[in-house]
């Protein structure tokens, strides 16, 4: 029920939401000494906790009923221990595989540190122990990079601008056939795509036949650099953005002509009324006086 062959689970109970497996080592089991291998004589059991992988959409935490061993020959420097098990690490908060699945959820799922170690009821420090502690080996593993023939790349925000520093930005470098992330590389700059490129090996290289990036600059003189033999294709998401700021453009310098000529024709249409509407300027006439007839 488990999954965990070294123990045996006593009995089960819901606590703040938290589902609490008290479990233990069968037992009858014989233990020597590690030091002397004489037999050792059980003392007892103490209790321990440690957590374990989500059932039930519920974290849960392992209450392990620890084993005390004494040895009781005299002439052995070892006077007690506790007993171990390969599911969990010494002084450990989690199990090995809640360790390893932590990491897969961060690496595989791309799901935050933060989010994933709520799930498992740790801080942050220790889920992203996990990761490093599984993840690095992958990270650091050469075939990892193995099949890629289309390269991406582009930059991202990484840390908005303070007072005290400009806004630093990261490189992603990705498989774009399969989308997967093939590693991160600090600031946007030609050099720091340049020095990821140059610890390729050559045949590596050789197999990139398409490279997507942005329009940064930066970027096209590392990939020429490396890689002068691939395609070089700007990535969908700049071009159609760099298409729709051209439209823009364009549409607000024919409103901006437009509205010039329409107001050149207002003003034009204007002085033509006023003219009209004016009475033209003459020599004045006097008034003729009052007919007689009409006194």
């Amino acid at each position: 029920m488990l999954g965990l062959d070294d123990f045996g689970v006593v009995a089960s109970e819901v606590v703040d939401d938290e589902l609490h497996v008290l479990v233990e080592t069968p037992d009858g089991q014989v233990m020597g000494c590690h030091d002397c291998g004489v037999r050792a004589e059980s003392k007892g059991r103490r209790t321990v906790r440690v957590r374990d992988l989500p059932a039930c959409g519920r974290p849960v935490v392992l209450v392990w009923r620890k084993r005390l061993w004494r040895c009781n020959e005299p002439l052995c420097p070892v006077r007690t221990w506790t007993e171990s098990s390969r599911h969990v690490a010494a002084r450990a908060m989690l199990t090995g595989r809640a360790r390893e699945e932590i990491c897969r959820r961060v690496g595989e799922d791309a799901d935050a540190v933060a989010e994933v170690a709520r799930d498992y009821g740790v801080g942050w420090h220790t889920a992203m122990a996990a990761v490093r502690e599984h993840g690095e080996g992958r990270v650091d593993d050469p075939a990892r990079l193995d099949g890629v023939i289309a390269l991406g790349m582009d930059e991202t925000s990484w840390l908005r601008a303070t007072r005290t520093h400009h806004t630093l930005y990261v490189s992603g470098l990705v498989d774009t056939l399969t989308g997967r992330l093939l590693d991160v590389v600090p600031d946007r700059t030609a050099q720091a795509v340049a020095s990821w490129l140059a610890r390729r090996d050559r045949r590596w290289l050789a197999r990139i036949g398409v490279v997507t990036l942005d329009p940064h600059r930066g970027y096209a003189h590392a990939v020429g650099a490396h890689l002068s033999h691939a395609t070089l294709v700007v990535d969908h998401f700049h071009a159609v953005a760099l298409g729709n700021r051209a439209v823009d453009d364009v549409r607000r310098l024919d409103g901006a002509t437009i509205a010039d000529e329409a107001m050149a024709l207002t003003r034009s249409s204007n002085l033509d009324t006023h003219a009209a509407s004016t009475p033209r300027a003459g020599p004045r006439r006097s008034i003729d006086p009052v007919p007689s007839a009409a006194r």
